[in-house]
């Protein structure tokens, strides 16, 4: 399944309350060139075979080349963003990924919580509550 990070607006990601709704989310999307509204991922396993994923408020971060990436000669690469139930998930995010989803979370009025329970900072940096 993976662990998963959620931008939410409730006290936590778990529980009712306010929602971000699928046009705010759409609406940052289109404001950030580097977020592109596709609803759909299409894959293949290691065996060849095709696996797909659909959902009208999936995103993709087009994520920039860091330092190491760049010396590396690889591609910065495309990060999921899936917008489902109110709320952005994002599944098993490294450090670049959670400043990420930290400076959106910012631009809705709303906050970063893994699985756990434990949220983050505009910087990316845990904290609990």
């Amino acid at each position: 399944m993976g662990y998963e990070l959620h931008i939410h607006r409730r006290k936590d990601f778990w529980e009712s309350g306010s929602d971000i709704s699928l046009a705010e989310w759409q609406d940052l999307c289109a404001a950030d060139p580097s977020l592109t509204i596709v609803g759909e991922i299409v894959g293949t396993t290691a065996e060849g075979m095709s696996l797909a994923y659909a959902n009208e408020g999936l995103a993709i971060w087009a994520r920039p080349a860091g330092f190491l990436a760049r010396l590396l000669n690889r591609p910065p690469g495309e990060v999921p963003f899936d917008f489902r139930d109110g709320a952005i998930i994002v599944k098993s995010p490294d450090n670049a990924i959670i400043k990420k989803m930290a400076e959106i979370a910012a631009l809705l009025d709303a906050r970063v919580q893994g699985d756990d329970g434990e949220f983050y900072l505009a910087d990316g940096t845990l904290f609990y509550e």
